[in-house]
């Protein structure tokens, strides 16, 4: 129970139905207050903040377009990767790649993936750092093949 919930009841002696009555009030407000103040849920705004680290899109301009409003529903369609994401597992021929994190090589910036390479023929995945060039040359045959845990469907 929040602090606020928790002081709202304080002021009152109820009973346990009056309780339950006072909770179903507090939460159409809350809904209520939510709806007017027009704030997305956290799963839209994470969507748009993965769509934009795609569109590699500069900080200061998220930082703008949050002030001024820019995250809507209607602009949250997803652009296809540019590189390996963590997180996601692919698919390529005989490989499977599970990303697990992607950096900045310290020198040269590069974008380096890191994760867990397996071949069918091999029982146990390797540790591998893919780059820039091994998702163009492979740009068409890198599938994803990520399992929603969910649904058991493949993303």
């Amino acid at each position: 129970m929040s602090d606020a919930r928790a002081r709202t009841h304080a002021m009152f002696q109820l009973d346990e139905t009056a309780e339950q009555e006072l909770n179903a009030r507090l939460d159409a407000f809350r809904a209520e207050v939510l709806a007017e103040a027009d704030l997305l849920p956290k799963a839209d705004v994470v969507a748009w903040l993965v769509k934009k680290a795609r569109e590699e899109t500069p900080v200061w301009l998220l930082a703008s377009k949050v002030e001024r409003g820019a995250i809507r529903p209607d602009n949250l369609r997803m652009l296809p990767p540019n590189f390996f994401e963590p997180g996601t597992t692919y698919r390529n021929g005989l490989y499977t790649y599970r990303c697990d994190a992607v950096g900045l090589h310290p020198t040269s910036g590069g974008r380096y993936a890191v994760g867990w390479l397996t071949h069918t023929d091999r029982q146990a995945p390797e540790v591998w750092a893919m780059d820039s060039g091994d998702w163009a040359a492979e740009q068409g045959g890198w599938a994803n093949a990520t399992t929603d845990t969910t649904t058991g469907d493949t993303q």
